[in-house]
């Protein structure tokens, strides 16, 4: 068997086992309820599906992280901050299809991972794949122009550029990254914009209320206008309800019947 055959074979297998450790945490009640006290500590996470959030959640709290902000090890060093030699990553899951794959420096796209949360594309609206990808917590990397060894002036200019692995980043670009990463929706706004785009997706009504309210059987979702302490519980619930319903049913409609002999896809 070619090595290219056997790597692929293990990524699969490695993904398999990841999107299935994702789902199993989807009916850890206690989780759930941890994960609404971490958010409020860590909102820029709430960019992220809650199977993804969960497993963050979970990794973190084996390494003892205390997690603030995740990104690609290529994210990071596009911010200007390197991860430390002998740190490890954390997995997520992200979506992806044979004919579009996500890239390494759009790990997290806020509403758009959350909305695919429902397993469907939203422009070609089929099923969508999932493939594991290692992350980074801030704590976990050092910002590369404290290092004044490190550190190139332009003398004439005064800027500062540093070499990031094979990149000469200057650190203006690196502000400039920072500035467009920090505008991305990544509190309140992505957690309940993502779970009403997935409610939506997978057929649920959505309307807003006082606190967070779901009902499987009716298909009905109601969301608050705004997160709180007192609210956030409440949607992670929801959100952890909604999505673990979702692939129950997918589940059962993949199930092949005894007459039939088809290769099973995963999906979220």
């Amino acid at each position: 068997m070619a090595a290219s055959t056997r790597r692929r074979e293990a990524a699969q297998k490695r993904d398999t086992e990841l999107h299935a450790s994702a789902t199993a945490l989807l009916d850890d009640v206690e989780a759930s309820t941890r994960l609404a006290a971490l958010l409020g500590h860590a909102p820029t996470l709430m960019r992220f599906s809650i199977r993804n959030q969960l497993l963050l959640q979970t990794q973190a709290d084996e390494a003892g992280i205390a997690l603030s902000d995740v990104a690609t090890y290529k994210q990071w060093r596009q911010v200007g901050r390197q991860v430390r030699k002998g740190e490890t990553g954390m997995w997520i899951i992200r979506p992806s299809s044979r004919k579009s794959e996500a890239k390494d420096g759009d790990a997290s796209t806020g509403r758009d991972e959350q909305a695919e949360d429902a397993g469907r594309n939203e422009e070609t609206g089929k099923p969508v794949g999932f493939r594991g990808m290692v992350v980074f917590d801030i704590s976990q990397t050092d910002d590369v122009f404290d290092d004044a060894d490190q550190v190139t002036v332009d003398p004439e200019t005064g800027e500062r550029s540093v070499r990031v692995g094979p990149v000469v980043l200057s650190e203006a670009d690196a502000n400039d990254a920072k500035v467009a990463r920090e505008a991305r929706p990544t509190g309140p706004a992505a957690l309940l914009g993502g779970l009403r785009d997935a409610a939506e997706a997978a057929g649920y009504d959505v309307s807003t209320g006082d606190v967070a309210e779901i009902d499987v059987d009716a298909r009905l979702l109601t969301l608050p206008g705004e997160l709180t302490p007192d609210t956030i519980a409440p949607v992670i619930d929801a959100a952890r309800r909604l999505a673990a319903s979702q692939s129950k049913t997918r589940k059962a409609a993949r199930t092949p019947s005894a007459a039939e002999d088809t290769e099973e896809i995963t999906v979220l």
